[in-house]
C-alpha cells in the first residue's frame, strides 16, 4: 500500500479521520439533547435523534474499512 507525504497510509487516514467524525458527532447528539430537554424543543430532540444516526453510519463505516 503506497505512502502518502506524511508516512500513513489511506486506511491509516481513513480510521482517523472516522474516529474523529465519532467523538465530535457524540458531543453533538450530548448538547443537541440537552438543549432540546433543557427548551422542552422537540425539534432539537429529534436532531439529536438524526445526528445520532449519523453516528452509527460513521460506525458501520468503520467497521467496513
Amino acid at each position: 500500500m503506497p505512502l502518502n507525504t506524511k508516512g500513513h497510509t489511506p486506511l491509516q487516514k481513513c480510521m482517523r479521520v472516522s474516529f474523529f467524525n465519532i467523538i465530535l458527532n457524540l458531543l453533538l447528539v450530548l448538547c443537541k439533547a440537552a438543549a432540546g430537554i433543557f427548551a422542552h424543543s422537540t425539534v432539537l430532540v429529534s436532531d439529536a435523534l438524526h445526528s445520532g444516526a449519523d453516528t452509527l453510519c460513521t460506525v458501520l463505516v468503520l467497521s467496513g474499512l
